[in-house]
């Protein structure tokens, strides 16, 4: 099976495609992110978490897709403007702590999870998450 799959059967075996399915595993993923440290704590402090949750489902999607095909989506660029250094600040640090979360998440919510599993995830959202920080200084 190609990375792709893997990972898209992941999310439907997690979220059940549906609305439930992944309010349950994005709120689960905040309480970790937001637990792993008081900055992220600090950050998300007032901020609405369904309208979040909303925005995270769409953003993992633009992840997926820069780490998988290699392309950036629409929009993808604006994201990451968003969280860089002039906006929400959102350093290097706080994206290991948001990948350690998700994955963390991944075990959790995926009967099937393994180690390879765990692996394709990192992999490729690692490659999202570098284009993130290559915003986060802007020339």
């Amino acid at each position: 099976m190609n990375r792709r799959a893997n990972l898209f059967d992941c999310l439907a075996r997690m979220t059940g495609d549906s609305t439930d399915g992944w309010d349950a595993f994005l709120s689960t993923f905040y309480q970790h992110f937001v637990a792993s440290d008081a900055m992220v704590a600090e950050k998300f402090a007032s901020t609405d978490m369904q309208r979040q949750i909303r925005m995270l489902q769409v953003s993992l999607q633009a992840m997926l897709s820069v780490g998988i095909t290699g392309k950036t989506p629409v929009g993808f660029q604006e994201i990451a403007e968003i969280h860089n250094h002039a906006n929400h600040n959102i350093s290097a640090s706080l994206y290991n702590l948001w990948l350690q979360s998700f994955l963390t998440c991944v075990a959790q919510f995926d009967p099937e999870v393994s180690p390879e599993l765990l692996q394709e995830w990192e992999d490729v959202l690692r490659v999202g998450i570098e284009q993130m920080l290559a915003h986060y200084q802007p020339d």
